[in-house]
């Protein structure tokens, strides 16, 4: 997975036969620094007066019991299947 200039999140899997490669490459540090370096003392939308409510919002899933933990298959570390939520 990576995370782009704009924060989306992509996902790549590659089932094909080639065969994989033996030397992994480094991160690009100094990239990697600029980018982080962008995101120090921004606010979070959360954080923001526009997003500041007395509402309550309720999900629920036939997936998994209330107050119980979500199955690995709807992570990100399984099949990342999305729950369906009501």
């Amino acid at each position: 997975m990576a995370d782009d200039a704009n924060g989306v999140i992509y996902r790549i899997a590659y089932e094909g036969n080639a065969p994989k490669s033996t030397a992994a490459r480094a991160a690009p540090a100094a990239v990697m620094d600029e980018q982080a370096a962008k995101a120090q003392g921004v606010s979070l939308a959360k954080d923001g007066p526009e997003t500041k409510s007395n509402a309550t919002l309720v999900v629920t899933s036939a997936s998994f019991k209330p107050e119980g933990t979500i199955p690995q298959k709807h992570s990100e570390y399984a099949d990342g299947v999305s729950p369906a939520l009501k």
